[in-house]
């Protein structure tokens, strides 16, 4: 009897502490879906960071570029117009800074009244589902800031390259 007892004793401690073990890994699994949770979480917040910093970016260097190209020509130009007898006026040469007018004009057009109207409505979206913090919003509103400014900019120096571009075409031989 005592033999059973021992055997009955020894069961009801092994049950408990598989028990136990059990209640130890669900707690385990709990904790580590919830941690897992958070970093999803996480990676999604960053993630949606980076996605409209990379589309401010983008939209910011096709206005740099815009706005760097304008200014080169606009500047070759000037030179040539302070020194006419060291440079040739062609046609040739007024159609391609024509053409590059128009294409840089037609680019910052589709950027203004398309990209630009979308991003902004992509920012306060975002701004609004996600919780970003008080830098990250400041730091998305001055990117978009400066990306307008871009534009401001590139719409100014494409205005001079086409001034240019007139003056050009009188100077032509």
């Amino acid at each position: 009897m005592k033999k059973i007892l021992l055997l009955m004793f020894l069961c009801t401690i092994s049950i408990c502490a598989k028990a136990q073990e059990a209640d130890s890994l669900q707690t385990k699994t709990n904790i580590s879906i919830e941690e897992l949770a958070a970093k999803l979480d996480k990676l999604q917040h960053d993630y949606d960071l980076l996605q409209l910093r990379y589309t401010i970016d983008f939209t910011t260097q096709g206005l740099e570029r815009i706005e760097r190209q304008s200014n080169n020509c606009s500047t070759k130009m000037m030179v040539m117009f302070h020194h006419p007898n060291e440079y040739e006026f062609g046609l040739n040469q007024y159609l391609s800074y024509l053409e590059l007018y128009k294409q840089n004009t037609k680019l910052l057009n589709q950027l203004e009244k398309e990209t630009m109207p979308m991003l902004n409505n992509m920012i306060k979206i975002e701004i609004t589902k996600s919780r970003f913090s008080k830098d990250e919003i400041g730091l998305l509103q001055s990117l978009n800031d400066y990306c307008i400014n871009c534009c401001e900019r590139a719409k100014s120096s494409l205005i001079i390259f086409k001034v240019y571009i007139d003056v050009y075409k009188r100077n032509i031989q």
